[in-house]
């Protein structure tokens, strides 16, 4: 048998091919039959993949995507055979190979190096068998076996740990100088040569504990060094030096002899040691206490005064151990003068209203451990132990009053320590030019105090127990610029503050962050949690809303409508009158309208691009009304989809128009303009520029006019079955009602080709119709037998129609024949159709065609013709 090898095979290897034009959307083609396993599906010519055709039944075949009109789905069938005792020579495809003598089956021969597939019906190739052994093996050796591996190559864990016992160490360098190991209980990085470098490409080093939940430290590169405590940052460098979050203790301040420390706009005060001496200097201002130590007021009733003329204008006071000033007012001064360079000056006033001023006219100097003691019982006591000088009270409280200023210059550090009973509670000192204030003892407080009307007050208090809290007893007036650390927290409410960054704030309410303002904008609820937005106007309270919880942006209400199209669209405009409306106007001085863009890509990452496939919808303008239950019920709907394949710069798309019939619960499309232009009213792929189709009753196009509807002119095609056929009506025209006298046609505008009138005439521009006549559209031509025979049976006569019909009741006389007269003498000019009688259908309804009986009368003439030559030819033979 040809085609066939060896045996014939059983069954026999005999194969077919069909072809099928596609329908529109079909998926689905019945076959002839077909071994499941054995067939091949082209689609236009490319043969299809197993992913992209279903044919397991035998007889379908089945796609995967609906085909498009007039594609051509090609397939041919084989019928599998078996070859027996045969030698194959050249290249021999056998798909499945069964090795009787186990049951194996080998479905293919596979060159994989790695074996990684694992399949048991492939067999590998020589190579690849070598490949996978020669690695094997390779590894095996490479690994285990030697004593002293060596890498021939970077390491690769491929996605693996290397595991190390303890005390196993991973060691670097020649001479074992770097080594990383675990002891069991402790982890080390041992450097035993030179420094252990860190080079920082990334963004620095960051300890951390073990879920990275705490800072401990972190070095920024070129940027800050940071120390946590407990997870709080405590000390950060920067560009300026250094910031210390909390409290800094220091065991003293230094500087070197003849280094002065300057204070004041004009460097009025200096602080400086000379070598011998410690100077507090003022260029303005009178008193001058150079001390070679500290200068300590050591008040044991805690009160340290201080006044202005006379009038106590403030203290420094120790209440329960914590440093108050308080601003006082008393009614004498306490002056200290010199005299530099021959001037004399007043050295000391102490101006009392008792009388007990005293005056120091010159130097009052006292040798080392000598005092100076004033009061009955000497209270108070000033001198000096050859290291220190001192100034004593043992009674009452201590007052410096002075015409001036009082300075405090303390050279070394410039720390001037405030005592009570010996008991070192405060400290006011130079820092780096910076006047720096310390409460001593641990967690007590600097208080500010001033005087009220007569009442203390406690104007500002510094919480040293809360990292240096500040607590302002009334309001804060701040003429020009606040500067602030990190935070300004509402007391009593923690979580709610304002938080400083570089650049950048940070407001949060009930601890949810709820406003973010920096350089880059400004940015609510950024924390993205349930928080509402809201904006309003003067009129509306809800002017602009954002509802976090709903995921909603609404105009004119307080919350979303949540049940629009089964959901909360992301953006609304509610209200009523005008306010739910949103208009969107160009005011530009050219020739561009605003324009309103929907946008579709397959990509879901904004700023990058994937491209739309046929059939996607670009956009949807819905229509939807309130049922009564929810805004889920749709009126209408616009939807603009791709048309065709697009490409870059190109997207065919077709707009399809749908609306919801009385009754029906969803849109139906009801017209389609599509990628070329053309319109579809009940078609979806239209054929023309316009196409009206619908599969029952009629499809037309309909122009009407003047006092109603039925003033028309009617284009359709009648779907409605001619009565016991299966064939439609067909294609009609129709003019309207009774109204209307004539139906005209046009050519060239404005000539009249022929005229319909309302009397069932027909006229035309010159009285003639044209048929086709040539003889080159004809067939089956013979002569014509009826003749004046028929004729001289035919009853002429005259009658008017009386509207049963589809006839014009219009009591007009007519001329011509009775279909019923004609069809007993010459059938063959009468049809029989369906017609309505009285709206009764019959199927017996009989028309004539006068047009065809003319060439019977051309006939009959002609055979009369005949007669009347014959009979003229016997009378002139007759008179001859």
């Amino acid at each position: 048998m040809s085609g066939y090898i060896g045996t014939t095979p059983v069954p026999q290897a005999t194969q077919h091919r069909e072809a099928f034009t596609a329908n529109a959307d079909q998926t689905t083609f019945a076959t002839a039959g077909y071994t499941v396993g054995f067939i091949d599906v082209w689609l236009n010519g490319v043969k299809l993949a197993a992913a992209d055709v279903t044919v397991t039944n035998g007889s379908d075949i089945v796609l995967a995507s609906a085909a498009a009109a007039n594609d051509i789905i090609e397939y041919v069938a084989f019928v599998p055979f078996n070859a027996a005792n045969q030698t194959f020579t050249g290249a021999t495809v056998i798909n499945s190979l069964n090795i009787n003598s186990d049951g194996a089956t080998v479905t293919g021969i596979k060159d994989e190096d790695n074996m990684a597939s694992n399949d048991a019906n492939k067999l590998a190739t020589q190579q690849s068998i070598k490949a996978y052994v020669d690695s094997t093996v390779a590894a095996t050796n490479e690994v285990v076996e030697d004593s002293s591996p060596q890498l021939g190559g970077d390491l690769a864990s491929n996605g693996n740990d290397i595991l190390m016992a303890d005390n196993d160490k991973v060691i670097l360098g020649t001479g074992s100088d770097l080594q990383l190991y675990h002891d069991g209980s402790n982890s080390y990085i041992s450097n035993s040569t030179g420094w252990l470098n860190m080079p920082m490409s990334g963004n620095g080093i960051s300890i951390a504990n073990s879920d990275f939940s705490e800072s401990i430290a972190k070095f920024v590169k070129d940027g800050a060094v940071e120390l946590y405590h407990n997870g709080s940052k405590k000390f950060e460098t920067n560009s300026g030096g250094a910031t210390v979050t909390g409290t800094l203790l220091v065991d003293g301040f230094s500087m070197g002899d003849n280094e002065t420390a300057y204070f004041g706009t004009d460097n009025d005060l200096r602080i400086l040691h000379t070598g011998s001496h410690g100077q507090i200097n003022n260029t303005v201002g009178n008193l001058t206490l150079d001390v070679a130590g500290d200068i300590t007021l050591d008040a044991d009733g805690g009160d340290i005064n201080l006044k202005d003329n006379g009038t106590q204008f403030a203290s420094l006071t120790n209440s329960s151990s914590n440093l108050h000033i308080v601003s006082e007012v008393s009614d004498k001064d306490i002056l200290f003068k010199g005299n530099d360079g021959g001037s004399f000056i007043t050295a000391l006033t102490l101006d009392m209203s008792s009388g007990g001023t005293a005056y120091f006219a010159d130097d009052v100097r006292l040798t080392d451990n000598h005092a100076v003691r004033l009061g009955t019982d000497g209270d108070i006591v000033f001198y000096h132990d050859n290291s220190n000088g001192y100034l004593e009270n043992g009674t009452g409280n201590l007052t410096l009053d002075v015409v001036g200023i009082i300075n405090l210059d303390a050279d070394n550090g410039g720390n001037i320590n405030l005592k009570d009973g010996g008991t070192h509670y405060g400290t006011i000192q130079n820092e780096n030019s910076d006047l720096r204030i310390n409460s001593i003892i641990q967690d007590k407080d600097i208080i500010f105090r001033g005087n009220d009307g007569g009442t203390g007050v406690n104007a500002l208090t510094l919480d040293m127990s809360n990292a240096g809290a500040a607590t302002f007893n009334s309001t804060v007036t701040i003429p020009t610029i606040a500067y602030v650390g990190t935070s300004i927290v509402h007391d009593g409410d923690a979580n709610t503050s304002i938080d400083f960054n570089t650049d950048s704030q940070t407001f949060y309410a009930g601890g949810v962050r709820a406003l973010d303002l920096n350089t880059g904008g400004v940015y609510v609820n950024s924390a993205a949690v349930d928080m509402d937005f809201r904006v309003s106007s003067d009129n509306n309270a809800d002017m602009f809303f954002v509802d976090g919880g709903n995921n909603a942006v609404v105009v004119g209400q307080s919350a979303p409508d949540t049940t629009i199209s089964g959901g909360t669209p992301a953006f609304q405009v509610i209200g009523t009158g005008v306010a739910a409306s949103a208009s969107i106007t160009r005011r530009e001085a050219n020739q561009y309208g605003p324009t309103l863009f929907l946008t579709k890509s397959r990509n879901t990452a904004v700023g990058s691009n994937t491209i739309v496939n046929n059939g996607d919808a670009l956009g949807v303008i819905a229509f939807i009304g309130d049922d009564g239950t929810n805004l889920d019920t749709y009126g209408a709907t616009i939807t603009a989809s791709v048309d065709a394949t697009p490409g870059a710069n190109d997207m065919p798309t077709r707009l399809s128009f749908s609306v919801t019939a009385d009754g029906a619960s969803s849109p139906t499309e009801r017209m389609r303009i599509d990628s070329s232009g053309r319109v579809g009213i009940g078609a979806t792929v239209p054929d023309a520029r316009l196409e009206v189709r619908t599969s029952t009753s009629k499809s037309n196009i309909k122009a009407s006019g003047g006092h109603n509807s039925n003033c028309k002119v009617e284009i359709g095609y009648d779907n409605d079955l001619i009565s016991g056929t299966s064939t439609p009506k067909g294609a009609y025209i129709a003019s309207g009602s009774s109204g209307n006298a004539r139906l005209q046609v046009f050519v060239d505008n404005t000539s009249l080709a022929a005229e319909f009138r309302g009397n069932t005439d027909f006229y035309s521009n010159d009285g003639t119709v044209h048929s086709l006549s040539d003889s080159r559209v004809k067939k089956n031509i013979a002569d014509l037998t009826d003749g004046l025979a028929i004729v001289k049976q035919l009853k002429p006569r005259t009658f008017k129609f009386n509207g049963k019909a589809t006839t014009l009741d219009d009591n007009r006389t007519k001329y011509g024949f009775i279909a019923d007269e004609v069809i007993t003498v010459a059938p063959q000019y009468v049809s029989v159709d369906t017609q309505t009688i009285d709206d009764v259908e019959v199927d017996d309804f009989k028309s004539l065609s006068t047009t065809k009986m003319i060439p019977m009368l051309v006939k009959a003439i002609q055979e009369q013709q005949e007669v009347i030559e014959s009979l003229t030819a016997r009378i002139t033979a007759l008179e001859a």
